[in-house]
């Protein structure tokens, strides 16, 4: 449903799909890698209700592998809480 609604908002919007999944060949991936021309908004989705530091590591990896300060990453997932965090964001999946 997450990334269904961000591509809604895009192409009413009259941007393009520039919507992406990502994985590596050791298994390591982003849910929806997002390409902003200059910097990357990358995006984590997770089902658990409590934020759990694993649920970065990914984002972190990535991140590393490709640093860019302009740079975004967002965990959204099932829980209630937004939070600023490791220096990412995080926010509920419920609406």
């Amino acid at each position: 449903m997450i990334i269904v609604d961000l591509l809604k908002k895009r192409f009413n919007n009259g941007l393009p799909n520039n919507l992406f999944f990502l994985r590596d060949k050791t298994g390591k991936e982003i849910d929806c890698l997002l390409d902003n021309g200059t910097s990357k908004s990358m995006i984590e989705i997770k089902a658990g209700q409590t934020i759990n530091r694993d649920f970065f590591s990914n984002l972190t990896y990535f991140s590393e592998l490709d640093p860019n300060p302009k740079d975004q990453k967002f965990l959204v997932y099932g829980g209630e809480e937004n939070q600023e965090s490791w220096a990412l964001s995080s926010c509920h999946g419920r609406t």
